[in-house]
């Protein structure tokens, strides 16, 4: 019974190296080592375009959110300066009225006790107890009904295949990286 002797030689420029003495004229064949990928100029190419098309859509994306936030806090501090307008001025009136039927008078007639004291809690409301952060959704709530009213089903339609084209070259590009 004849036995395969097998030796290995391990040197860092070649692959391994099989010997096998059972063959008669080919002594040793070659089988490379899975070593670390060659990178050539090309894929550091590849890899540096990659980077900056990604950077760039980044920070696109990025300041396209920050500009419609700006929007979003323009539009809500104007509603907000709106609002506390409207409820200041609603406030001097009822302060106006509670003072020209002498509700402060202490010899006002029960006919208007409760005229009063709707003056009374009218002047009493706090103007800055106004909601930022309602209004605030109140403004996006605006922004998005009003967007997706003027879309129809034809642009609809294009920005979906547009989304999905562009995910399908994204999952392509990650897949071959890996």
């Amino acid at each position: 019974m004849q036995r395969n002797l097998v030796h290995r030689r391990f040197n860092r420029q070649s692959p391994i190296l099989l010997f096998n003495h059972n063959r008669k004229k080919n002594n040793f064949e070659k089988i490379p080592i899975k070593s670390k990928p060659r990178y050539d100029l090309a894929t550091y190419l590849y890899y540096t375009v990659l980077s900056i098309i990604l950077i760039t859509a980044t920070l696109v994306i990025g300041k396209i959110v920050l500009v419609c936030f700006d929007l979003v806090i323009q539009e809500t501090e104007t509603r907000y300066d709106l609002e506390f307008h409207k409820t200041n001025s609603l406030v001097l009136e009822c302060k106006d009225n509670y003072f020209r039927n002498k509700c402060d008078s202490p010899t006002r007639k029960p006919i208007q006790k409760e005229k009063c004291d709707q003056y009374q809690q009218c002047m009493d409301f706090k103007t800055h107890s106004i909601s930022k952060l309602k209004l605030m959704g109140m403004v996006l709530a605006d922004g998005i009904n009003s967007f997706a009213d003027h879309l129809s089903y034809k642009s609809l339609a294009f920005l979906l295949a547009i989304i999905f084209i562009i995910s399908r070259i994204q999952f392509s590009l990650f897949k071959f990286i890996k």
